[in-house]
């Protein structure tokens, strides 16, 4: 591809501390399916999941495209403040060693991007270049990406980038982005268990496992961090093995609050009249 990237400096004069709380407001905005269809089945990718900088690096970029913006533009960022803006500490002599492990991770991965009877392979990065001296780093996202990132109109999420800055778990920020896609549909979402295994990368885990090791960190989580609140339930199969989790979600962004009583009060009755047929 010989066609000049264009770049965009997201270095500013304003003093430090104001940028930071800026870019902690700026928001992410992607196509829904862009988060829903994306698993990773046992044995067919498993590993290839972002861990937790990786996830940020990604995230934090996507904060930075304008509603105006046409193309994915090449990004150069500041690494301090980077690590500053998404809580990532100082391990060692400094920040650039972990980002640069980061980088390498996820020039290593992709994904695979359904349209229709089409599936196409897409890397979350495909430029890197960074500038030891000056503690910069150029990244330039997969252009396979665009259509799930530019000149959304419908069939998007969005959600300030604050949300998930201070989380610990790699599956805090997958869950909540799964669980705030699907919100807005329903006040209380079922999952098969085993399928949200495959969303979370987790199916290494056996159920008992699976909910101390990736559910409860990350409900606990989004409940401290995020503008939803979540209650979870447990349904089994036959009285065996749990079959089904049931994510009971209050946004907190929601505007009328008596509308969205009435939903929970409906999906309630429907969700007990379910789990009655699966005992």
């Amino acid at each position: 591809m010989n066609n000049p990237i264009s770049e965009i400096s997201l270095n500013s004069p304003e003093p430090e501390e104001i940028k930071i709380s800026q870019e902690r407001n700026y928001y992410i905005v992607k196509r829904s399916d862009l988060i829903q269809d994306i698993r990773y089945k046992k044995g067919q990718g498993s590993g290839k999941a972002l861990n937790l900088i990786e996830q940020k690096i990604i995230l934090y970029m996507i904060s930075h495209i304008k509603p105006e913006d046409n193309e994915l533009q090449s990004m150069i960022f500041d690494i301090p403040l980077f690590c500053e803006v998404c809580g990532i500490k100082k391990a060692g002599s400094g920040y650039y060693k972990q980002i640069k492990k980061a980088l390498d991770g996820l020039l290593d991965k992709h994904i695979w991007l359904t349209s229709g009877d089409v599936e196409e392979s897409a890397r979350w990065i495909e430029k890197v270049r960074l500038t030891k001296t000056k503690n910069t780093v150029e990244i330039q996202l997969g252009e396979e990406l665009a259509p799930f990132l530019l000149k959304l109109r419908e069939n998007y999420t969005k959600y300030s980038i604050h949300n998930i800055l201070s989380m610990k778990s790699k599956y805090s920020p997958r869950l909540y982005e799964i669980l705030k896609s699907n919100a807005f549909k329903a006040p209380v979402l079922l999952y098969d268990i085993e399928d949200l295994k495959e969303f979370l990368d987790a199916t290494n885990y056996d159920n008992k496992e699976f909910k101390r090791r990736v559910l409860d960190p990350a409900i606990d989580e989004i409940n401290e961090y995020t503008d939803l609140e979540i209650g979870v339930m447990y349904s089994r199969a036959g009285g065996k093995s749990v079959k089904y989790v049931k994510f009971i979600i209050s946004d907190l962004n929601k505007g009328d609050d008596a509308e969205w009583g009435k939903r929970m009060a409906r999906y309630l009755s429907v969700e007990s009249d379910l789990e009655r047929k699966t005992k």
